[in-house]
């Protein structure tokens, strides 16, 4: 059963990945023998968590902004510089204005819809190439 679910020796990207659930994410990833990669704006705080995670694992930090396409892009293709393939991709990075509905600036709403939203969808364009290569028809990639 445990082979069912098994992530050992694939490759995984998990966006936000620095902190809070993200980190989690890629905390399991790493402890159940995937490679996996973490990104955030934040560089500080990616490298200091990849190091930590890589005490149990492989994880590796890479700064990148997802609320433009251009950041999605470069994304990607860092990846696609050090990896054939990838297994896996966990769209996590997102954020919050943190103000009550009614009171919602719309620049606000369209900063949250370029990450939370514009972001998964340039970014996962970009990836499929690499999904594709990873991907069979028992095994298929994930996109998450």
């Amino acid at each position: 059963m445990k082979d069912l679910f098994s992530v050992k020796d694939k490759v995984a990207l998990v966006t936000g990945g620095g902190q809070g659930i993200g980190l989690m994410i890629a905390q399991g990833l790493v402890e159940a023998g995937a490679k996996t990669y973490i990104s955030s704006r934040k560089t500080d705080v990616i490298e200091k968590e990849a190091a930590a995670l890589s005490k149990s694992g492989t994880c590796i930090a890479i700064q990148a902004d997802l609320s433009t396409e251009e950041g999605c892009l470069a994304l990607a293709e860092e990846i696609g510089k050090r990896e054939e393939q990838l297994h896996i991709v966990v769209n996590n990075a997102g954020n919050n204005w943190g103000a009550p509905f009614e009171e919602y600036p719309d620049a606000a709403f369209d900063r949250c819809y370029a990450l939370n939203v514009k972001g998964v969808f340039h970014l996962t364009r970009a990836l499929v190439p690499m999904l594709s290569k990873a991907a069979s028809d028992d095994d298929p990639a994930r996109v998450i």
